[in-house]
C-alpha cells in the first residue's frame, strides 16, 4: 500500500505542475495497486476534470465518495462535475451534502449559486451568493457572480452594488483588467436603468 501512495503523490505532484496525463498515468498505478484509494480516484477526478472527461470524473467522484470518509471537497467536486453535465438537481443535492459536512465553506454555496441559477431558480442562486459573500466578503468573484445574477433578473440596484463593490475591490488590489469590467457593467446597469425610465 506505501507503494500505491507513492503513485498518488507522485500523481500530484504532476497535476499541480499542470502534466494531468501524466498524473492520471500514476493514478492508475496507484489504483492497480490499491483498488480502494480514495485519494487516487478524487485526485484522479480532478485531473480529468481539467481534460474535460466530466464523465469518467465523475465516475472516480463516486468511487472516492465511497471508499473515503465524508469529505466536504468530495462533494463539491463531484457536484462540479454533474454541473458540467447539466445535471443541476443532481449537483444541487451534493452541494447540499457538502454543506451539511462543511457549513462554513465559501465555494460550496457558490457553486451551488450557479447551479441553482442554471436551473432557473435566480432567488436561490442569490441567496447562496449572499451567504458566501458573508463568509468570504473579501471575495470579489462572489461580487461579480452576484452582479451579474442580479442584472439578469432585473434587480438593477442589487446589480450595482455588487458591482461598484466588486471595482472597489479591483481598485484596491490595481487589477486594471477587472477595473475595466466592472466600469463596463456598471454602464450597462445605468444603461438598463435609462431605457426602464423611458418606457415608462
Amino acid at each position: 500500500m506505501l507503494k500505491a501512495k507513492y503513485f498518488t503523490r507522485r500523481g500530484r505532484a504532476k497535476y499541480d505542475a499542470g502534466r494531468h496525463r501524466a498524473a492520471i498515468s500514476d493514478y492508475d498505478k496507484a489504483l492497480r495497486i490499491d483498488a480502494e484509494d480514495a485519494e487516487a480516484y478524487s485526485n484522479r477526478g480532478l485531473a480529468k476534470t481539467a481534460l474535460n472527461k466530466h464523465e469518467s470524473a465523475l465516475t472516480d467522484f463516486d468511487k472516492a465518495i465511497r471508499f473515503g470518509p465524508d469529505f466536504a471537497e468530495l462533494y463539491n467536486n463531484r457536484a462540479n462535475a454533474k454541473v458540467k453535465l447539466g445535471q443541476y438537481e443532481s449537483a444541487i443535492e451534493d452541494y447540499n451534502e457538502g454543506i451539511r459536512l462543511s457549513p462554513d465553506m465559501p465555494a460550496l454555496y457558490i457553486n451551488r449559486g450557479m447551479a441553482n441559477l442554471l436551473n432557473g431558480d435566480g432567488e436561490a442562486a442569490l441567496a447562496d451568493l449572499d451567504e458566501a459573500a458573508r463568509l468570504q466578503p473579501e471575495n470579489v468573484d462572489i461580487y461579480v457572480k452576484r452582479g451579474g445574477t442580479a442584472y439578469n433578473m432585473g434587480l438593477t440596484e442589487k446589480a450595482r452594488e455588487n458591482f461598484q463593490t466588486a471595482l472597489d475591490i479591483a481598485k484596491a488590489v490595481r487589477n486594471a483588467r477587472l477595473e475595466a469590467q466592472m466600469e463596463e457593467w456598471l454602464e450597462r446597469v445605468n444603461t438598463a436603468e435609462d431605457e426602464l425610465a423611458t418606457a415608462e
